[in-house]
Protein backbone atom coordinates (compact mmCIF):
# COMPACT_ATOMS: atom_id res chain seq x y z
CA UNK A 1 0.00 0.00 0.00
CA UNK A 2 2.72 2.10 0.69
CA UNK A 3 4.74 1.97 -2.28
CA UNK A 4 1.29 2.34 -4.38
CA UNK A 5 0.90 5.79 -2.84
CA UNK A 6 4.38 6.37 -2.97
CA UNK A 7 4.76 5.87 -6.98
CA UNK A 8 1.42 8.11 -7.10
CA UNK A 9 2.64 10.95 -5.11
CA UNK A 10 0.56 10.83 -2.18
CA UNK A 11 1.21 11.39 1.39
CA UNK A 12 0.67 9.29 4.00
CA UNK A 13 1.06 8.86 7.85
CA UNK A 14 1.80 6.01 9.50
CA UNK A 15 0.12 4.90 12.89
CA UNK A 16 3.39 4.69 15.10
CA UNK A 17 1.45 1.29 17.09
CA UNK A 18 1.36 -0.46 13.84
CA UNK A 19 5.20 -1.24 14.50
CA UNK A 20 4.66 -2.28 18.52
CA UNK A 21 3.94 -6.41 19.04
CA UNK A 22 1.64 -5.76 21.97
CA UNK A 23 -1.52 -6.00 19.57
CA UNK A 24 -2.11 -9.69 17.88
CA UNK A 25 -2.15 -7.90 15.02
CA UNK A 26 0.78 -6.86 14.75
CA UNK A 27 2.54 -9.86 16.47
CA UNK A 28 1.14 -11.96 12.91
CA UNK A 29 2.82 -9.10 11.11
CA UNK A 30 6.08 -8.84 12.71
CA UNK A 31 6.45 -12.28 14.35
CA UNK A 32 4.46 -15.62 12.93
CA UNK A 33 4.12 -14.27 9.04
CA UNK A 34 8.32 -13.33 8.95
CA UNK A 35 8.83 -16.50 10.79
CA UNK A 36 6.25 -18.81 8.16
CA UNK A 37 8.17 -16.82 5.38
CA UNK A 38 11.28 -18.10 6.14
CA UNK A 39 9.88 -22.24 6.49
CA UNK A 40 9.31 -21.73 2.56
CA UNK A 41 8.03 -19.66 -0.55
CA UNK A 42 4.82 -19.27 -1.32
CA UNK A 43 3.76 -18.69 2.09
CA UNK A 44 1.36 -15.76 1.27
CA UNK A 45 0.02 -17.26 -1.61
CA UNK A 46 -0.63 -20.49 0.15
CA UNK A 47 -2.31 -18.10 2.98
CA UNK A 48 -4.47 -15.96 0.56
CA UNK A 49 -5.51 -19.29 -1.86
CA UNK A 50 -6.70 -21.09 1.97
CA UNK A 51 -8.74 -17.95 2.49
CA UNK A 52 -10.58 -17.81 -0.52
CA UNK A 53 -11.04 -21.33 -0.12
CA UNK A 54 -12.57 -21.29 3.37
CA UNK A 55 -14.52 -18.18 2.22
CA UNK A 56 -16.31 -20.12 0.04
CA UNK A 57 -16.84 -22.96 2.19
CA UNK A 58 -18.28 -20.70 4.73
CA UNK A 59 -21.07 -19.05 2.57
CA UNK A 60 -21.84 -22.88 1.10
CA UNK A 61 -22.50 -23.94 4.81
CA UNK A 62 -23.99 -21.23 5.99
CA UNK A 63 -26.75 -21.57 3.05
CA UNK A 64 -27.12 -24.97 4.28
CA UNK A 65 -28.37 -24.00 7.55
CA UNK A 66 -30.51 -21.26 6.19
CA UNK A 67 -32.60 -23.56 4.51
CA UNK A 68 -32.34 -26.00 7.38
CA UNK A 69 -33.38 -23.55 9.82
CA UNK A 70 -36.27 -22.56 7.45
CA UNK A 71 -37.50 -25.78 6.99
CA UNK A 72 -37.29 -26.76 10.69
CA UNK A 73 -38.73 -23.69 12.34
CA UNK A 74 -42.34 -21.94 12.45
CA UNK A 75 -44.27 -18.91 14.51
CA UNK A 76 -44.57 -22.36 17.27
CA UNK A 77 -40.18 -22.52 17.54
CA UNK A 78 -37.56 -24.78 16.22
CA UNK A 79 -38.41 -28.37 15.77
CA UNK A 80 -36.42 -30.63 18.55
CA UNK A 81 -37.00 -33.57 16.35
CA UNK A 82 -35.36 -31.91 13.36
CA UNK A 83 -32.37 -30.26 15.23
CA UNK A 84 -31.48 -33.45 16.08
CA UNK A 85 -30.82 -34.98 12.97
CA UNK A 86 -28.63 -33.01 11.90
CA UNK A 87 -25.00 -33.24 12.46
CA UNK A 88 -23.59 -31.60 15.47
CA UNK A 89 -21.98 -29.01 13.20
CA UNK A 90 -24.56 -27.92 11.30
CA UNK A 91 -26.64 -28.38 14.65
CA UNK A 92 -24.18 -24.65 15.81
CA UNK A 93 -24.74 -23.33 12.71
CA UNK A 94 -28.94 -23.64 12.89
CA UNK A 95 -28.93 -22.53 16.43
CA UNK A 96 -26.67 -19.29 16.07
CA UNK A 97 -28.44 -18.48 12.64
CA UNK A 98 -31.82 -18.91 14.74
CA UNK A 99 -30.77 -16.63 17.46
CA UNK A 100 -29.67 -13.86 15.77
CA UNK A 101 -32.80 -12.05 15.92
CA UNK A 102 -32.17 -11.74 20.00
CA UNK A 103 -28.45 -10.19 20.13
CA UNK A 104 -26.71 -7.59 18.01
CA UNK A 105 -24.10 -9.99 17.17
CA UNK A 106 -23.83 -13.72 17.22
CA UNK A 107 -20.16 -13.31 18.28
CA UNK A 108 -22.38 -12.70 21.50
CA UNK A 109 -23.35 -16.41 21.64
CA UNK A 110 -20.97 -18.55 23.54
CA UNK A 111 -20.67 -22.13 22.02
CA UNK A 112 -21.71 -23.46 25.67
CA UNK A 113 -24.78 -21.52 25.22
CA UNK A 114 -25.16 -23.31 22.17
CA UNK A 115 -24.79 -26.89 23.88
CA UNK A 116 -27.40 -26.00 26.68
CA UNK A 117 -29.37 -25.42 23.46
CA UNK A 118 -28.63 -28.53 22.01
CA UNK A 119 -28.95 -30.65 25.19
CA UNK A 120 -32.20 -28.86 25.37
CA UNK A 121 -33.35 -30.52 22.70
CA UNK A 122 -33.25 -34.19 23.95
CA UNK A 123 -34.43 -33.73 26.79
CA UNK A 124 -38.16 -33.66 28.13
CA UNK A 125 -40.89 -31.03 27.60
CA UNK A 126 -41.16 -27.96 30.06
CA UNK A 127 -37.15 -27.84 30.19
CA UNK A 128 -36.06 -24.25 30.49
CA UNK A 129 -32.36 -23.10 29.95
CA UNK A 130 -30.51 -19.77 29.95
CA UNK A 131 -28.69 -18.77 26.76
CA UNK A 132 -27.78 -14.96 26.82
CA UNK A 133 -29.16 -11.35 28.06
CA UNK A 134 -31.85 -12.87 30.09
CA UNK A 135 -33.02 -14.98 27.26
CA UNK A 136 -34.14 -18.27 27.76
CA UNK A 137 -35.06 -21.28 25.83
CA UNK A 138 -37.96 -23.08 26.79
CA UNK A 139 -38.98 -26.75 25.39
CA UNK A 140 -42.55 -27.31 24.39
CA UNK A 141 -44.39 -29.69 22.38
CA UNK A 142 -41.11 -31.27 21.19
CA UNK A 143 -40.20 -27.25 20.08
CA UNK A 144 -37.45 -24.82 21.28
CA UNK A 145 -38.76 -21.32 21.87
CA UNK A 146 -37.09 -18.69 22.78
CA UNK A 147 -38.10 -16.04 25.17
CA UNK A 148 -36.98 -12.68 26.04
CA UNK A 149 -37.74 -12.20 30.36
CA UNK A 150 -35.03 -10.51 32.76
CA UNK A 151 -37.42 -12.59 35.79
CA UNK A 152 -35.60 -15.18 37.60
CA UNK A 153 -36.27 -18.83 36.36
CA UNK A 154 -39.25 -19.56 38.57
CA UNK A 155 -40.44 -23.22 40.39
CA UNK A 156 -43.88 -24.71 39.10
CA UNK A 157 -45.05 -28.33 39.88
CA UNK A 158 -43.66 -30.64 37.70
CA UNK A 159 -41.65 -28.88 35.87
CA UNK A 160 -38.05 -28.79 35.94
CA UNK A 161 -35.99 -25.70 36.02
CA UNK A 162 -32.54 -25.33 34.68
CA UNK A 163 -30.31 -22.39 35.24
CA UNK A 164 -26.80 -21.88 34.08
CA UNK A 165 -23.99 -19.95 35.54
CA UNK A 166 -21.17 -20.11 33.53
CA UNK A 167 -20.13 -23.79 32.60
CA UNK A 168 -22.17 -24.37 35.90
CA UNK A 169 -25.14 -26.62 35.13
CA UNK A 170 -28.19 -26.34 38.07
CA UNK A 171 -31.69 -27.49 38.31
CA UNK A 172 -34.85 -28.68 40.63
CA UNK A 173 -36.89 -31.37 40.22
CA UNK A 174 -39.25 -33.37 41.92
CA UNK A 175 -37.64 -36.46 40.38
CA UNK A 176 -34.76 -38.27 42.30
CA UNK A 177 -31.65 -38.96 40.01
CA UNK A 178 -30.78 -42.60 41.15
CA UNK A 179 -26.86 -41.79 39.41
CA UNK A 180 -26.53 -38.78 41.12
CA UNK A 181 -26.41 -37.48 44.89
CA UNK A 182 -28.14 -34.08 44.92
CA UNK A 183 -26.74 -30.91 46.39
CA UNK A 184 -29.60 -30.13 48.69
CA UNK A 185 -33.22 -31.99 49.12
CA UNK A 186 -36.22 -29.81 50.31
CA UNK A 187 -39.25 -30.10 51.82
CA UNK A 188 -41.65 -28.68 49.61
CA UNK A 189 -44.82 -28.62 52.23
CA UNK A 190 -42.45 -26.07 54.14
CA UNK A 191 -42.54 -23.53 51.22
CA UNK A 192 -44.80 -21.60 50.63
CA UNK A 193 -43.53 -18.71 48.05
CA UNK A 194 -42.04 -18.79 44.39
CA UNK A 195 -38.87 -20.92 44.21
CA UNK A 196 -36.33 -19.24 41.69
CA UNK A 197 -32.63 -19.65 41.05
CA UNK A 198 -30.62 -15.83 40.62
CA UNK A 199 -27.32 -14.35 41.63
CA UNK A 200 -27.37 -13.69 45.13
CA UNK A 201 -28.02 -9.88 45.95
CA UNK A 202 -26.93 -7.36 48.98
CA UNK A 203 -29.10 -8.04 52.03
CA UNK A 204 -29.57 -12.14 51.06
CA UNK A 205 -29.20 -14.30 54.48
CA UNK A 206 -29.38 -17.68 54.96
CA UNK A 207 -30.53 -19.26 58.55
CA UNK A 208 -28.28 -21.98 60.02
CA UNK A 209 -28.88 -23.83 62.29
CA UNK A 210 -25.36 -23.93 64.23
CA UNK A 211 -25.73 -20.11 64.92
CA UNK A 212 -29.30 -20.49 65.27
CA UNK A 213 -29.96 -17.71 63.45
CA UNK A 214 -29.57 -16.00 59.84
CA UNK A 215 -25.67 -15.14 58.16
CA UNK A 216 -25.31 -13.28 55.27
CA UNK A 217 -24.62 -14.99 52.61
CA UNK A 218 -21.80 -12.28 50.99
CA UNK A 219 -20.01 -13.28 54.25
CA UNK A 220 -20.01 -16.94 53.74
CA UNK A 221 -18.95 -16.26 50.11
CA UNK A 222 -16.12 -13.80 51.47
CA UNK A 223 -14.86 -16.70 53.71
CA UNK A 224 -14.93 -19.49 50.99
CA UNK A 225 -12.75 -16.79 48.34
CA UNK A 226 -15.88 -16.11 46.37
CA UNK A 227 -17.16 -12.82 44.72
CA UNK A 228 -20.64 -14.04 44.33
CA UNK A 229 -23.20 -17.02 44.20
CA UNK A 230 -26.15 -18.95 43.13
CA UNK A 231 -29.03 -19.14 45.22
CA UNK A 232 -32.55 -20.52 45.56
CA UNK A 233 -34.69 -17.88 46.94
CA UNK A 234 -38.34 -17.67 47.97
CA UNK A 235 -39.09 -14.47 48.45
CA UNK A 236 -36.63 -13.18 51.08
CA UNK A 237 -35.90 -16.60 52.25
CA UNK A 238 -32.32 -17.89 50.83
CA UNK A 239 -33.17 -21.75 51.44
CA UNK A 240 -29.98 -22.73 49.91
CA UNK A 241 -26.49 -21.31 48.64
CA UNK A 242 -24.75 -22.76 45.95
CA UNK A 243 -21.82 -25.32 46.89
CA UNK A 244 -22.00 -23.84 50.56
CA UNK A 245 -25.18 -23.67 52.79
CA UNK A 246 -29.17 -24.95 52.87
CA UNK A 247 -31.44 -23.41 55.06
CA UNK A 248 -31.79 -26.39 58.06
CA UNK A 249 -35.28 -24.89 58.39
CA UNK A 250 -36.32 -26.32 54.67
CA UNK A 251 -34.41 -29.47 54.45
CA UNK A 252 -35.84 -32.65 53.66
CA UNK A 253 -36.23 -35.81 56.18
CA UNK A 254 -36.97 -39.42 55.36
CA UNK A 255 -40.51 -38.57 57.03
CA UNK A 256 -40.56 -36.10 54.10
CA UNK A 257 -43.38 -36.80 51.31
CA UNK A 258 -43.10 -34.31 48.69
CA UNK A 259 -39.51 -33.22 48.03
CA UNK A 260 -37.38 -30.92 45.63
CA UNK A 261 -34.54 -32.22 44.68
CA UNK A 262 -31.38 -29.48 44.03
CA UNK A 263 -28.60 -30.87 41.16
CA UNK A 264 -25.48 -29.24 39.94
CA UNK A 265 -23.31 -30.47 37.21
CA UNK A 266 -19.93 -28.47 35.08
CA UNK A 267 -20.17 -28.77 32.15
CA UNK A 268 -17.11 -28.38 29.09
CA UNK A 269 -18.31 -25.01 27.86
Amino acid sequence: VEEYLRERGFSFRTDSTNNETLYTRNKIRHIILPAMRECGQGVDESIFRMSCILSEEEAFLEEEAETVLKNIQNEEGLSAEELRKCRSAMQNRVIRLALRPYTDSLYDVEQSAVERIKKLSTLENGKTVDVIHGLKAVKKNDRILFKNNDEPLCYSANRDVIYTFGDLLIWMTEKEDDERLPEAVLDMSLISGELAFRENVSGDKIFLKGINGKKQVKKILSENKKSRGIVLASGSDVLWLCGLKTDDRFKATDETRHKLYIYKEQTDG
